[in-house]
């Protein structure tokens, strides 16, 4: 059986359709999954109703909410001043997006998430 290869946030291509995270607590799932949406909306072009993430419990499924809503906020920020300290962020100049269509991609997600709870409320589960 081969050893799943190590996942960079910055540097790691996202395949298309369904990938699996699993590790143990405490070791930046939800760092990575609110990277991996942020990049799948602003490198991809995908819209916020077309991401589904699942989880397993209420709780994570509330905190995943918030930390993507405030990793899209932080990235927006990065690209505004022009700072590169996320991966997220360096990713998005490594695919030679520019700051303008990311900063508009990020906009049009946090502004399809007005109801932010009813935007999320069938694509972010928890099984």
């Amino acid at each position: 059986m081969n050893e799943p290869e190590e996942f960079h946030l910055e540097t790691t291509p996202i395949e298309t359709g369904v990938t699996l995270l699993e590790a143990s607590a405490g070791t930046g799932k939800t760092y990575t999954i609110s990277g991996i949406v942020v990049r799948l909306i602003v490198i991809e072009a995908l819209a916020l109703r077309s991401i589904l993430v699942v989880t397993f419990t209420e709780a994570a499924t509330l905190e995943l909410r918030g930390r993507i809503r405030a990793r899209l906020m932080q990235v927006d920020d990065e690209l505004a001043t022009g700072v590169r300290k996320d991966p997220v962020t360096r990713a998005i100049a490594l695919a030679g997006i520019s700051t303008d269509v990311a900063r508009r991609r990020i906009a049009l997600a946090l502004a399809s998430s007005s109801g932010w709870q009813n935007a999320w409320k069938f694509r972010l589960i928890h099984c």
